[in-house]
């Protein structure tokens, strides 16, 4: 795991993709607003065990993307899952296209592969663009800015994986947020 400059941010903003009455993508009786706020109460705890301040964005960001200002100074992580007509198994992360992967970048990509594995897009588990609102915004203000693509919401085997590991999926991204591994690695199986 890289050492990151989290010391340098207010705090880290997790935004989850969708909602505010946008499903986002949707398998079966899944959609993908709901399944990325199950790991709130998850990542709270681990960023408290971290020491680490957290905020959640639990409205909308796409439709209300100038609140993204309110953290210019914040470190965020807006988190989704990916949709396609034939799901494959992985994940990947999303940066602006005129950026390098910082050290938050790479240790992020690494949760995604060691829990779900990596699609290949620009790279293996990384993709650079310029065409999302949000990574636009973003850059335009100069923020610390990623949208993580955890997994293919319709493929049964990463879904199930996700609903029964919750707790050790977000003790791992605050640890990649900060740099260094948690003491504490007491973490549930979940049962959703």
């Amino acid at each position: 795991m890289k050492t990151t400059t989290v010391h340098q941010y207010a705090g880290l903003l997790i935004a989850f993709g969708h909602g505010n009455g946008d499903p986002g993508c949707v398998s079966g009786q899944f959609t993908e607003a709901d399944m990325v706020r199950k790991l709130k109460p998850y990542l709270q705890r681990w960023a408290n065990d971290a020491n680490l301040k957290i905020a959640f964005y639990m409205d909308n960001l796409y439709q209300h993307a100038a609140d993204m200002k309110k953290y210019a100074d914040w470190i965020v992580v807006e988190i989704h899952m990916d949709a396609a007509a034939k799901p494959q198994q992985g994940g990947h992360l999303i940066i602006h296209r005129d950026y390098q992967p910082d050290a938050i970048d790479d240790n992020l990509i690494m949760v995604i592969k060691n829990h779900f594995g990596l699609v290949t897009r620009n790279e293996l588990g990384l993709s650079k663009r310029d065409d999302l609102l949000n990574l636009n915004n973003a850059r335009n203000w100069g923020i610390n800015y990623r949208l993580m693509e955890l997994f293919f919401l319709a493929e049964p085997t990463d879904r199930a994986y996700y609903l029964e590991n919750l707790d050790l999926i977000s003790k791992h991204l605050i640890e990649a947020v900060v740099g260094k591994a948690i003491a504490d690695d007491k973490v549930c199986i979940c049962t959703n």
